[in-house]
């Protein structure tokens, strides 16, 4: 009986689970950042990165299927976080990064995060956390 039971709470437990928050995924970034920086290549700079994108997919793909809609709320900050990361993502699959390489994905999210914007508006977080893991990947 009770093995029943705990099959039921373990069945059911994941259509409880509550999404990340766009604040969970700035903690698991940073997290995911000092480790990056602690890495000694560039390959494992990249897993950080493709580990932190693999969990930004996977909670957007749950918000879609909780709500097909258009994205509202929390579900669009995270979704405007990942699609800001776009182009770090990008860097995720080189084996070598160029100075080239770099500035052209740092002035993307510049020039990206600046549209629609006064020119001496501050860089917006999702953009500065873009930038923090060019930074790091570009070391």
């Amino acid at each position: 009986m009770y093995r029943i039971i705990l099959l039921v709470c373990f069945l059911y437990t994941p259509a409880f689970a509550k999404n990340k928050t766009v604040q969970d995924f700035y903690t698991e970034s940073e997290t995911l950042l000092q480790k990056a920086q602690s890495a000694k290549t560039l390959q494992e700079k990249q897993s950080h990165l493709k580990s932190l994108e693999k969990s930004l997919k996977a909670s957007l793909q749950e918000y879609e299927k909780e709500n097909p809609e258009e994205a509202k709320g929390e579900e669009k900050e995270v979704s405007l976080l990942e699609s800001t990361l776009e182009p770090v993502f990008e860097l995720k699959d080189k084996k070598s990064l160029t100075p080239k390489d770099c500035e052209s994905k740092k002035q993307f999210i510049i020039t990206g995060d600046s549209m629609g914007r006064p020119e001496e508006a501050p860089r917006t977080k999702t953009a500065q956390e873009a930038l923090r893991w060019i930074d790091v990947l570009c070391k």
